[in-house]
């Protein structure tokens, strides 16, 4: 079960107030103060994280069936109509629309399972019969579709074919350390670390409202393989060379502790909508920890950006050797 953690929450968000400062954009500070208010003041709203916009907005495949989760909460109005509307007469006052949104999600599922089985039918069965126990709805995801009697998210949809796709373009059955900014709730970690056992160490890097869900998510999943930041507030190094299976869950501020050797290095969706300089320091990082072999994925700019592919690039630029594919 995805259940809340207050210590784990009181370490995230507290320090989240020193760290997060000036270094990202109203965009994330609204978002961090968002999912804040939600989880202190209904934490068993994490159950279902991945149905609820006021959690998990902009990093999971929600489909808004509560109208709550749709608000803005970044004024005291919001808040308290929110409060409100979580009382047993106000989930009676809402409960028409609820149902008409849950109607209309079964209505899409029967053109999205059409839609998929016939454009990727072949390749999204090879790749899930691989990971046959994966639950692909956990934490409560209605955004799904149907493959081969099997449920699976939206999201675990599109990782299962990017991964694919990458197979193609390098073995990644030789990679030992990964390294993925900007990791959202964790489905990239999940399913590598199902698809690929040689894979021992997984850092997952993200800002605070992303990387406390997805620190509890994997937790459900891998239990005391995962490290939170609650493990590694206080310590100076971790290691990517030691032996044990981990997965580590560390914000930014913490990335100057990661030492050893490191053979992939994940970003996608979110280098695009970053300052040149908080890409830098990532650049900075690769330089210290990259080897000969070592291999970099971006993706994702398909997205709404304020940078250019080429600008992301050029940030790298020195810090390892890299050629540019393009997605199938």
């Amino acid at each position: 079960m995805i259940k809340h953690d207050p210590t784990l929450f009181e370490d995230i968000y507290g320090d989240a107030k020193t760290h997060f400062g000036d270094s990202y954009d109203g965009l994330w500070k609204g978002r961090v103060k968002i999912s804040e208010f939600t989880l202190k003041n209904f934490p068993k709203d994490m159950q279902s994280f991945r149905s609820n916009w006021c959690i998990a907005k902009g990093y999971t495949d929600s489909f808004c069936i509560d109208p709550l989760n749709s608000l803005p909460l970044t004024s005291l109005k919001m808040k308290l109509f929110y409060r409100l509307a979580k009382t047993g007469l106000g989930h009676r006052a809402l409960a028409f629309s609820r149902l008409a949104a849950e109607r209309m999600q079964k209505d899409s599922l029967r053109y999205r399972n059409y839609y998929y089985e016939h454009m990727y039918g072949d390749i999204l069965k090879k790749m899930i019969d691989r990971v046959p126990n994966m639950d692909m709805l956990a934490g409560g995801s209605h955004d799904y579709t149907e493959i081969a009697g099997r449920k699976v998210s939206i999201r675990h949809l599109y990782t299962l074919l990017r991964l694919y796709d990458l197979e193609q373009k390098m073995d990644l059955n030789k990679v030992e350390t990964v390294i993925e900014v900007g990791g959202g709730f964790g489905v990239n970690v999940e399913t590598m670390m199902e698809l690929y056992p040689n894979i021992r160490k997984y850092v997952l890097i993200d800002i605070p409202s992303c990387l406390y869900t997805a620190t509890l998510y994997l937790k459900s999943k891998y239990g005391d393989q995962v490290k939170t930041y609650s493990d590694t507030k206080s310590v100076s190094q971790i290691d990517l060379n030691s032996k044990e299976r981990e997965i580590y869950a560390i914000p930014p501020w913490k990335v100057d502790a990661l030492s050893g050797n490191l053979d992939l290095f994940i970003n996608l969706f979110s280098f695009q909508v970053f300052s040149q300089d908080n890409i830098n320091m990532y650049s900075r990082l690769l330089k210290r920890l990259a080897h000969d072999r070592s291999a970099i994925w971006l993706g994702g700019y398909e997205v709404p950006s304020s940078l250019k592919q080429e600008e992301v690039l050029a940030c790298f630029e020195g810090s390892m050797a890299f050629h540019v594919t393009p997605e199938s």
